[in-house]
């Protein structure tokens, strides 16, 4: 939005509507996690909220940012399906001995 001011023109900065705003509840539908465990993380700071009232608000672009540092997360700390293959039949090849 522009405004004219003595002559000048000013730019104002969009505000946030409240419908760009989701529920923990409504982002828990977009994803694998349950509210309870949405809210716990926007709690510890890894999910982005606003607090209006009592409900904590997050945006699909915020859970998108959260969902995608979480799958990097997981992508680094799982361990590949082969390497427990390769374990297990070790471990029944030991025992067959």
């Amino acid at each position: 939005m522009k405004t004219k001011a003595a002559g000048k023109t000013k730019t104002k900065k969009a505000t946030v509507k409240s419908c760009d705003y989701i529920t923990i509840g409504q982002a828990a539908k977009f994803c694998d996690f349950s509210p309870d465990f949405l809210d716990k993380d926007a709690k510890q700071k890894k999910l982005k909220t606003v607090k209006k009232g009592n409900d904590l608000l997050t945006t699909r672009g915020w859970l998108d940012k959260y969902l995608a540092q979480s799958k990097k997360w997981d992508d680094l700390t799982a361990v590949p399906k082969n390497k427990i293959s390769d374990e297990l039949a070790d471990e029944i090849a030991r025992e067959l001995i």
